[in-house]
């Protein structure tokens, strides 16, 4: 299944806290209003404090957030896309919405599938 890995920074002035209740209580369920029939899950991977304050590896980037959305196909994610693309009033709002809590300029988006490994247990 194709993913969407989404590498997000808080807008500055925002504490930890404020991004994370921002973008649970306000982004995530917009998302979910609009795009929740495209997605396979919705996952937003917080980095914690010590972390994210100082006990971060030097590559840390100042990362407050790596979200995951699987999609059900290429299809769905295609059509997610497409539906911004469609209309301008949804590309706004989300541009909008975005602003109020992340960095745009440094967020960072991948698309990815996935390569999974099955782990083997060690020979005692």
């Amino acid at each position: 299944m194709p993913k969407l890995i989404g590498l997000f920074h808080r807008k500055e002035g925002l504490s930890a806290g404020e991004f994370r209740d921002y973008y649970e209580n306000h982004h995530a369920p917009f998302a979910m209003s609009h795009f929740a029939h495209l997605f396979a899950s919705y996952t937003r991977n917080y980095v914690d404090p010590p972390y994210a304050e100082g006990g971060a590896p030097a590559n840390h980037d100042g990362i407050d957030v790596v979200t995951e959305i699987v999609f059900h196909d290429d299809a769905a994610m295609h059509e997610m896309f497409a539906m911004a693309d469609r209309d301008p009033s949804l590309r706004e709002a989300i541009a909008t919405d975005e602003a109020a809590f992340m960095n745009p300029a440094a967020n960072r988006i991948l698309l990815v599938a996935d390569h999974p490994s099955t782990p083997r247990a060690r020979p005692v």
